[in-house]
C-alpha cells in the first residue's frame, strides 16, 4: 500500500506535506521497541520519518537529514520528494539535534529551525588500494531519479569503456533502483 501510495504521489505531485511519506503504523512499531528498550539517542532518517519523533519519549531525538529537500524540485528537476521550507522546518523542529552532511545545508537548516544543526561531512582522504582481482562492480540505491540519472550516466560515459578494456567485468545493481 505504501509504495503505491507514493507512486501516486510522486506521479501528481511536485510538492509535498511532510508526512506524506510517512508509513503507515511504523509510530506504533517504534514506540513498543522504544518502550522495550529504553534507547537513551534514536537516529531518524530522512525528514519524512521525522513524525517518529511524535510518538517516543525519554531520548534524545536525531534527525540525519542527507540533503535539503525545500523545493528541491525547482532546484534539481527531481519530483522524487520536495516540499517547501515551512514543511521541512515542521520536520526539523521535531528533533533535539539536526545533522547535516554538508555546511551549505547546515547554514540553510539554521535559517528554518532554532533547533541545533551540526555538520558531519567530512572530507574523504584518497588513497591506492591493492588490486583484488575481482571483477564485479556493485551499485545500491534507492529509486530516486537522481539514482536513476546517476547510474544511467554511469552507463554510458564509463561502464561501457571499461567493459571495452576488461570484457569479463559485472555490474551488479540493488535496491529499489530495480522497482521501476
Amino acid at each position: 500500500f505504501f509504495s503505491i501510495k507514493k507512486k501516486l504521489l510522486t506521479y501528481f505531485r511536485s510538492s509535498y506535506k511532510i508526512d506524506d511519506w510517512f508509513p503507515r503504523g511504523l509510530d506504533k512499531h517504534v514506540k513498543n521497541i522504544q518502550k522495550r528498550n529504553n534507547f537513551g539517542y534514536i537516529i531518524i532518517n530522512y525528514i519524512w520519518l521525522s513524525k517518529i519523533f511524535d510518538y517516543i519519549d525519554g531520548c534524545r531525538k536525531i534527525l540525519f537529514t542527507h540533503d535539503v529537500f525545500s523545493n528541491r524540485a525547482e532546484r534539481t528537476g527531481s519530483h522524487w520528494f520536495s516540499t517547501d521550507p515551512i514543511q521541512e522546518s515542521i520536520a526539523l523542529n521535531r528533533s533535539d539535534t539536526i545533522l547535516s552532511i554538508q555546511d551549505e545545508e547546515t547554514h540553510y537548516f539554521n535559517s528554518i529551525t532554532p533547533q541545533k544543526v551540526i555538520t558531519t561531512y567530512s572530507p574523504v582522504e584518497l588513497f591506492s588500494t591493492p588490486y583484488v582481482g575481482n571483477k564485479i562492480l556493485l551499485f545500491i540505491g534507492s529509486g530516486n531519479p537522481l539514482n536513476q540519472n546517476g547510474i544511467n550516466w554511469f552507463l554510458d560515459n564509463v561502464y561501457n569503456q571499461l567493459k571495452r578494456s576488461i570484457p569479463e567485468l559485472e555490474l551488479l545493481i540493488a535496491g529499489g533502483i530495480c522497482e521501476d
